[in-house]
């Protein structure tokens, strides 16, 4: 990041990774996911994080209990 900023002569974001959970204004789930990287990567980075994230989400689903459940 330092050295980016040098060569380039700007400033860059934080490279803190961040991860934030919300939802749009339709009430669906938005996971957003900004990291620091170099730009070669992004699109499988990005593909890998997707795919990652659903395989989580489908895992849950499997895992609720019935709706109709009863303790």
């Amino acid at each position: 990041n330092a050295r980016i900023e040098r060569r380039a002569g700007v400033d860059i974001l934080d490279p803190e990774s961040r991860i934030r959970f919300s939802t749009t204004d339709l009430g669906k789930a938005r996971v957003t996911v900004s990291l620091f990287c170099p730009t070669q990567l992004a699109e499988a980075l990005e593909d890998a994080i997707t795919k990652e994230i659903m395989a989580l989400i489908h895992r849950g689903r499997q895992e609720e209990p019935p709706s109709d459940a009863t303790d």
